[in-house]
């Protein structure tokens, strides 16, 4: 392998070590490349993690309630269960009204702060329970 002349201000990305070999390289190392690909993986991940974390509590508080007896509710208790109405997958409009879905289970938020809840149906894609 021929060694190239180190250029002044050349470190890896990772470490800062200096760097020598092939004009162009980044990294000293493929454990450097392989971390600072990871943390960068990482740190763009994180935010869609979160929502995640709280669509997938939105979807559970939803699936709890709708599985009951009970579909027509106040929307405190949703609250209760640590709702986030801020978040949501999608919105489907059925019969004149806009239900906001997380995933599979969804809700209309009527008068008053009244709230109808429903399920996607793999056949209808739309079945109000």
């Amino acid at each position: 392998m021929i060694k190239r002349p180190l250029q002044a201000g050349e470190r890896c990305l990772m470490c800062s070590k200096k760097l020598d070999g092939r004009l162009g390289k980044t990294f000293c190392t493929d454990l450097c490349r392989s971390k600072y690909h990871n943390r960068k993986k990482s740190a763009d991940e994180r935010c869609v993690r979160a929502i995640n974390k709280v669509l997938n509590n939105n979807r559970q508080a939803l699936k709890e309630i709708g599985t009951g007896e009970q579909t027509k509710l106040h929307k405190d208790v949703l609250v209760e269960k640590g709702f986030n109405f801020d978040f949501f997958t999608h919105t489907k409009e059925h019969k004149g009204r806009t239900y906001k879905f997380c995933y599979d289970w969804g809700y209309y938020i009527k008068s008053f702060g009244d709230i109808e809840i429903s399920q996607l149906d793999e056949n209808s894609l739309f079945e109000a329970k």
